[in-house]
């Protein structure tokens, strides 16, 4: 059976997450995040279950770090889990001098902390119920985690559902060592984008997406770490990859960016909201509009590379290339024929375009 790492010990909401995977594994708990990238990256493990983000606190930067850092690691499963904090302590503790708690707990439940325990220090801990073994060694400590881990650790629930915001909710990914296998449901695939420095260089990737009708339910920017300013583009999209939008998309996004890192295609715990219909004729019309925008933009820029051309043979005897000019039509007719245009026609609009 295939060993699964998470963020332990028991009692943990990634144990929670690790529950709820749709296979069985053989879990294995680790004390941080990075032993648990570490442990997949040197395969001691099958694969690993992390938080990728919460509704509340935004995204866990190690693992948007791990996945654009490291290769041949898929997404192969995603959990939602709704999270309920409890205020968790010794029966009959008293006098609570410390709070303990993973940093992100401890953010979701700020306001209720500082309202009812105002001169309580905010102790950060690895895990929510590593928080609770610290609070069941001492009657001046509480902690902040789960109802299973009051149980485990012998604590009671001073009070439940803590939580700031009422919906709370953390988004856990499997990750491993192969793609997930096709199912029969929802999909989703991710992907990490590293784009071309120039201006518009991100709203034309999007523009990918848009034309084709897909729907993107994330993209979110991290610093690659080289140099200041540069950064690259996590995306989720609605589908497979081997959808055909989605692959037309995937396929027009490569071609102009530095680098694109497949993270995968894999089941969705719920199916989120699915694009919209393509018989309907406003959206298609909007699409089409779209499209008509993106080629004049085009051909400004070509026409724009053409001027630099002309610049660059400034001095020579022919500004025109017969040769090269041939080149290229018999190139733009057989991109016809693969998209089932005909070739001679779209050769007439080229040259109608661009006569010199």
């Amino acid at each position: 059976m295939a060993t699964l790492a998470y963020l332990g010990p028991e009692g943990t909401f990634s144990e929670e997450a690790a529950l709820r995977c749709r296979w069985d594994r053989t879990l294995r708990p680790y004390a941080t995040w990075p032993e648990i990238f570490e442990a997949l990256a040197g395969r001691e493990v099958d694969e690993a279950v992390v938080a990728l983000e919460n509704s509340c606190e935004g995204s866990v930067n190690l693992t948007l770090d791990f996945l654009a850092g490291q290769e041949d690691i898929f997404i192969r499963e995603e959990v939602v889990l709704p999270v309920v904090q409890n205020l968790l302590a010794r029966p009959g503790a008293a006098g609570i001098e410390e709070i303990h708690s993973h940093p992100q707990a401890l953010a979701q439940c700020y306001r209720y902390l500082r309202r009812h325990f105002p001169r309580a220090a905010l102790v950060p801990a690895e895990s929510t119920a590593a928080a609770a073994q610290k609070a069941a060694a001492s009657n001046r400590a509480a902690a902040v985690g789960t109802a299973r881990a009051a149980e485990l650790y012998g604590l009671e629930v001073r009070a439940a559902s803590i939580n700031d915001q009422a919906e709370n909710v953390t988004r856990f990914v499997v990750l491993g060592r192969e793609e997930a296998p096709r199912g029969e449901g929802g999909a989703k695939t991710s992907l990490v984008v590293f784009i071309v420095d120039r201006p518009g260089a991100l709203y034309r990737i999007l523009q990918e997406f848009a034309v084709r009708g897909l729907n993107l339910t994330r993209i979110e920017s991290r610093p690659t770490g080289n140099r200041l300013g540069e950064y690259h583009f996590f995306i989720d999209v609605v589908g497979h990859r081997e959808d055909p939008p989605v692959a037309e998309a995937l396929r027009a996004v490569s071609s102009q960016s530095v680098r694109v890192k497949l993270l995968g295609s894999y089941p969705v715990e719920s199916a989120p909201v699915s694009p919209a219909d393509p018989a309907d004729l406003t959206q298609l019309r909007s699409q089409i509009d779209l499209i008509d925008r993106q080629i004049v933009e085009l051909l400004g820029r070509r026409a724009g590379l053409m001027q630099a051309v002309a610049r660059a043979k400034k001095g020579r005897p022919s500004f025109r290339d017969p040769g090269r000019e041939e080149e290229v039509l018999n190139r733009i007719r057989d991109w016809a024929r693969r998209e089932g245009i005909d070739p001679e026609v779209l050769a007439d609009v080229y040259r109608l375009l661009f006569p010199y």
